[in-house]
């Protein structure tokens, strides 16, 4: 890993950045949109190689504000997400974003079927992580990713 900015780290086989900002952080953090803008720009690149992603319904988990699907929704993917914090799904619907509000797996309303089931840092905090991967081998088509 090569440093970029005190917080904010590059692989240089791969490009993906990473973080040693502390669990948490992220509101006001200067170069936090950028850097999770681009790292969703390498994530959906090699995606995009196994699932194409024009036409492709991809649920994200914990949307935030949206990035995620915006990045979908520019490679002409169907983005949908589920996302806990009222202002940001409020946000992104606004932003033309398909999105609900709730917490997964237990608020899902669409169920799918999805291509693509995509945790963006919200893996971790899970307080039932094997429900969580229960709930999306049932979401996904056959042949889907997660």
């Amino acid at each position: 890993m090569t440093p970029r900015l005190a917080w904010v780290w590059q692989c240089p086989a791969c490009g993906f950045l990473a973080s040693t900002l502390p669990s948490g952080a992220g509101t006001g953090v200067d170069g936090l949109e950028s850097l999770r803008r681009e790292n969703y720009e390498v994530i959906l690149g090699r995606l995009d190689v196994r699932l194409p992603l024009a036409g492709a319904r991809l649920l994200e988990v914990g949307c935030a504000r949206g990035w995620f699907m915006e990045a979908v929704r520019a490679r002409a993917g169907r983005p949908h997400g589920i996302e806990p914090e009222r202002a940001n799904a409020e946000r992104c619907a606004a932003a033309g974003l398909s999105v609900e509000c709730g917490f997964f797996p237990a608020d899902l309303v669409d169920r799918g079927p999805f291509e693509a089931v995509v945790f963006n840092d919200v893996f971790e905090p899970l307080p039932d992580p094997a429900e969580a991967v229960c709930a999306v081998e049932e979401l996904l088509r056959p042949g889907g990713f997660a």
